[in-house]
């Protein structure tokens, strides 16, 4: 075991080097954390025409965003056999106000009006999958107070990661993409509040399932890159839907090299 561990940065072209302003160290022990996207419309809702369902909950009332119908169902603990089924979340908020109710439209305003919370922990767990495909499962939520004060953790299998349900204020839309690769028909996510804090519970507003892979990162290379997404793709026997996600919309992604397409 070593105590310690060099990282040599080295530029291509050598006046160009690099610019550090900064260092960090963190335990990897710890939960990384995630950062989501901004919910603030149905353009940045992460639900697309197509997708394989999408419901939101603590009310009946169906609606549609993007072209995809969006199943309401009111209650705790909602489920729909073969879909998924959300355990161990005992209570129903309705009527809050926030920047997405504010909105005009029967969209993301009705959908954000209403959600379930009170899971210590909550239970999702996603229902049909065919084995070796990759899924992007979507988790509405809203800011409740100042940011840290509702920090989650997720967890499915080995993936683990944490999130602050308050990343953009208090009030505001915000919109947590969990991409994996089904290994059975069924995925069940744990979503946990902090140990630090046990009653912030995570508020639930809806839940989204889409095959394909989703590009975020607007690099050349990297997680959730477009080159990262061709590569995993073709990976996979069979075909693969990839999407670009509406945050990085007029971003310019500028190539090094051809693309892995196959």
């Amino acid at each position: 075991v070593t105590t310690s561990r060099v990282i040599t940065i080295t530029p291509v072209v050598p006046s160009n080097s690099f610019h550090l302003y900064a260092l960090a160290l963190r335990d990897a022990g710890a939960d990384p954390v995630r950062c989501g996207a901004p919910w603030r419309d149905d353009d940045s809702a992460g639900i697309l025409a197509g997708s394989s369902w999408a419901y939101h909950f603590g009310s009946a009332t169906s609606l549609a965003i993007n072209g995809q119908t969006v199943a309401g169902i009111a209650g705790a603990n909602p489920s729909v056999a073969g879909r998924f089924a959300v355990t161990g979340v005992p209570s129903v908020f309705n009527g809050d106000t926030n920047n997405l109710t504010s909105l005009s439209g029967t969209g993301s305003a009705t959908l954000a009006a209403n959600f379930i919370y009170g899971g210590t922990p909550a239970t999702v767990t996603l229902q049909g999958l065919v084995s070796g495909r990759k899924y992007v499962a979507t988790f509405l939520t809203a800011g409740w107070e100042a940011p840290g004060g509702r920090k989650i953790v997720f967890a499915s299998g080995s993936d683990r990661f944490a999130v602050d349900q308050d990343q953009f204020g208090d009030n505001a839309g915000h919109r947590i993409d969990y991409d994996f690769t089904a290994d059975g028909t069924t995925r069940t996510v744990t979503i946990s509040p902090s140990s630090s804090n046990p009653g912030a519970t995570f508020h639930l507003y809806g839940l989204a399932l889409r095959q394909g892979s989703v590009v975020t990162n607007p690099c050349d290379f990297g997680p959730n890159s477009l080159r990262q997404t061709l590569t995993e793709a073709g990976a996979i026997t069979g075909a693969d839907t990839i999407t670009l996600d509406p945050q990085i919309d007029g971003s310019q992604i500028t190539l090094g090299s051809e693309l892995p397409v196959t």
